[in-house]
């Protein structure tokens, strides 16, 4: 999947130019945005694209190219939690 559309990141909605490639996503978003829901690299956050459930995400990079930014993230693997 590439182009721009309608994703959630966290409880927000926004467009954002996406490229899907497997497990990682790089997400273009403006500068603002970028700053105004905290996207820093290590952070998890839940990352809903079109016809997807929203599923958490890793944050691996984030690259300032005002006045975008793109989020590079990684879907995060199952974590399997013993009782």
């Amino acid at each position: 999947m590439r182009g721009t559309v309608l994703v959630s990141i966290g409880t927000e909605r926004l467009y954002a130019y996406v490229a899907l490639d497997g497990r990682a996503v790089r997400l273009r978003v403006s500068l603002d945005e970028c700053d105004r829901l905290d996207l820093l690299p290590g952070r998890q956050v839940r990352v809903g694209l079109p016809d997807q459930e929203p599923r958490r995400v890793l944050i691996s990079a984030v690259s300032p190219a005002p006045p975008f930014a793109w989020v590079e993230v990684e879907f995060a693997a199952a974590v399997c939690r013993a009782g």
